[in-house]
Protein backbone atom coordinates (compact mmCIF):
# COMPACT_ATOMS: atom_id res chain seq x y z
CA UNK A 1 0.00 0.00 0.00
CA UNK A 2 2.58 2.36 1.05
CA UNK A 3 4.55 1.79 -2.25
CA UNK A 4 1.40 2.92 -4.28
CA UNK A 5 0.55 5.81 -2.12
CA UNK A 6 -2.16 4.70 -0.83
CA UNK A 7 -0.82 3.76 3.11
CA UNK A 8 2.19 4.35 5.48
CA UNK A 9 4.77 1.61 6.35
CA UNK A 10 5.93 2.59 9.38
CA UNK A 11 7.56 0.56 12.08
CA UNK A 12 5.39 -0.37 15.03
CA UNK A 13 7.70 2.42 17.06
CA UNK A 14 6.52 5.17 14.15
CA UNK A 15 3.38 4.41 14.89
CA UNK A 16 2.28 8.14 16.14
CA UNK A 17 -1.17 10.30 16.99
CA UNK A 18 0.53 12.09 14.23
CA UNK A 19 1.44 9.28 11.65
CA UNK A 20 -1.89 8.09 12.12
CA UNK A 21 -3.98 11.49 11.45
CA UNK A 22 -1.49 11.77 8.81
CA UNK A 23 -3.06 8.44 7.32
CA UNK A 24 -6.47 9.68 8.03
CA UNK A 25 -6.38 13.14 6.46
CA UNK A 26 -4.10 13.03 3.06
CA UNK A 27 -6.13 13.81 0.45
CA UNK A 28 -3.52 11.73 -1.66
CA UNK A 29 -3.45 8.87 0.53
CA UNK A 30 -7.16 8.76 0.31
CA UNK A 31 -7.40 8.93 -3.58
CA UNK A 32 -4.72 6.38 -3.88
CA UNK A 33 -6.56 4.12 -1.72
CA UNK A 34 -10.32 4.75 -4.13
CA UNK A 35 -7.87 3.81 -6.86
CA UNK A 36 -6.66 0.05 -5.46
CA UNK A 37 -10.25 -0.33 -3.97
CA UNK A 38 -11.69 0.11 -7.59
CA UNK A 39 -9.10 -1.63 -9.15
CA UNK A 40 -9.16 -4.53 -6.29
CA UNK A 41 -13.30 -4.70 -6.62
CA UNK A 42 -12.95 -5.03 -10.94
CA UNK A 43 -10.83 -8.36 -10.01
CA UNK A 44 -12.39 -11.34 -11.02
CA UNK A 45 -13.92 -13.70 -7.71
CA UNK A 46 -11.20 -16.49 -6.75
CA UNK A 47 -13.64 -19.24 -7.56
CA UNK A 48 -13.41 -17.87 -11.14
CA UNK A 49 -9.47 -18.10 -11.65
CA UNK A 50 -9.58 -21.64 -10.16
CA UNK A 51 -10.63 -22.82 -13.52
CA UNK A 52 -8.19 -20.90 -15.44
CA UNK A 53 -5.45 -22.28 -13.07
CA UNK A 54 -6.55 -25.60 -13.03
CA UNK A 55 -6.45 -25.31 -17.34
CA UNK A 56 -2.94 -24.62 -17.65
CA UNK A 57 -1.87 -27.47 -15.20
Amino acid sequence: MARRGAGLALRPRDITARALTHLLTDERLRTAAVQVSREIAAMPPPADLVARLAALV
